[in-house]
């Protein structure tokens, strides 16, 4: 990838699926990562991960990306340690993996759970956001911010696919919450791509379609019915295009959805 090699980049969501194989990606390709996840709180995990890993340019952070203090510190102490920031990915979101979630329908729908997603999936992406655009800033440095999108902050689920998924209140349904809340993205990637221009910093939404990870046939099934391509992502074609909007190869693209989603959202 053009000149990707030496940049320094933000990973937050580190443990998640595609926070996972961004960081390994990354790294193969030069790059620096300060990798940050809450689960990394755990002494545990972080310790696994990093042996995991086995890799020099990694710093890791166990850190809520809802507390800005703590955040900011974090990415502080990585641009000390491996220089200006040149680039974020926004993975850290709350998602609902349909065989183990509760079905979540909008007449039973809890206000108090929707607002706790929404302050994840859309404060924290602003937070995180803020915090690594000022300082990209203040270091006169070019920067890629990534939000991760998907394709229902497009278009409404297709709730039919989940039918044969039940649950303790009834069929399960993909919730309202997450198309909110990856819907706002869309508008956040375009606002700061234009607030920030001048100072040479884009910002683009990627806008996902399902990745592969551990489905129920029936669902792989029916999903894949629905998309051109005729089947679901692998995680690797989730990740290149996560690296063509870090690299220089990507110079002049901001402010834009960019879609990966085997043609779902061309019906």
């Amino acid at each position: 990838m053009k000149n990707l090699s030496k940049k320094t980049v933000v990973v937050t969501g580190a443990q998640g699926l595609i926070g996972n194989a961004l960081v390994d990606s990354l790294i193969a390709n030069g790059c620096k990562v300060i990798a940050i996840d809450q689960l990394f709180e755990i002494s545990k995990i972080v310790k696994e991960y990093i042996q995991e890993k086995n890799y020099d340019n990694l710093l890791c952070f166990g850190v809520n990306i809802l507390d800005e203090k703590k955040l900011s510190e974090a990415i502080v102490q990585g641009q000390e340690k491996f220089g200006p920031i040149n680039g974020l990915v926004n993975c850290a979101a709350i998602d609902f993996l349909p065989e183990s979630e509760s079905s979540s329908s909008v007449e039973e729908l809890n206000i108090a759970d929707f607002q706790k997603i929404m302050n994840v999936n859309v404060s924290g992406q602003v937070l995180c956001s803020k915090i690594v655009g000022k300082m990209m800033i203040q270091t006169k440095t070019k920067g890629s911010i990534i939000n991760i999108g998907s394709i229902y902050g497009k278009v409404s689920p297709k709730q039919e696919i989940y039918n044969h998924i039940k649950t303790d209140e009834g069929v399960y349904k993909k919730p309202l919450v997450y198309s909110v809340s990856k819907s706002a993205l869309t508008n956040m990637s375009k606002y700061l791509a234009t607030y920030w221009g001048n100072n040479e910093i884009r910002v683009n939404n990627i806008v996902f379609g399902g990745i592969l990870n551990n489905q129920d046939d029936i669902f792989i099934k029916n999903y894949s019915q629905n998309v051109p391509l005729g089947r679901m992502a692998n995680i690797d074609e989730s990740i290149e295009p996560i690296l063509f909007l870090l690299s220089d190869s990507s110079s002049y693209i901001t402010g834009t959805d960019l879609i990966v989603d085997g043609g779902w959202t061309a019906w």
